[in-house]
């Protein structure tokens, strides 16, 4: 049964954003065949050292066309689209605390536990350390 309903929410969602064509943002664009299959590997495997050129050549575009319909649909460049991703990844791990910020770095893609705190800190606004004990005490005050 649940997987009936699963089965149906994405039917619905996918409908969903079929029917507004002018959307812009990932959700949107994972309703779109060009965008989708680039979308899917990026989350898939965020640690993989994605070039535009294979980005591209799963949407069955070339490399300069493709980037370019990227940022119209997503509104940010293949790229930076994916160390955003990396980073919600990597927060979500924060938060569940299972993980040391080096196996984190490492599980992301990054060369160094000072490279990745550089970046989760430009694209989250926070530290790693700070960001995870803010969710957390999220958490733990709306229970």
């Amino acid at each position: 049964m649940r997987n009936l309903v699963a089965k149906l929410d994405r039917e619905t969602l996918r409908l969903f954003l079929e029917s507004s064509p002018g959307g812009v943002g990932w959700f949107t664009a994972l309703a779109d065949p060009r965008l989708a299959q680039s979308i899917k590997a990026m989350h898939s495997d965020p640690s993989h050292a994605w070039t535009l050129e294979e980005l591209a050549r799963m949407a069955g575009m070339f490399r300069t066309t493709f980037a370019q319909y990227f940022r119209r649909r997503v509104s940010e460049t293949p790229i930076s689209y994916l160390a955003s991703w990396r980073m919600i990844s990597a927060g979500a791990k924060l938060i569940q605390g299972k993980e040391t910020m080096a196996e984190i770095s490492m599980s992301l893609g990054d060369s160094s536990e000072h490279a990745f705190s550089t970046a989760f800190k430009r694209i989250m606004g926070q530290s790693p350390r700070r960001y995870g004990q803010s969710q957390k005490q999220n958490v733990n005050s709306d229970q």
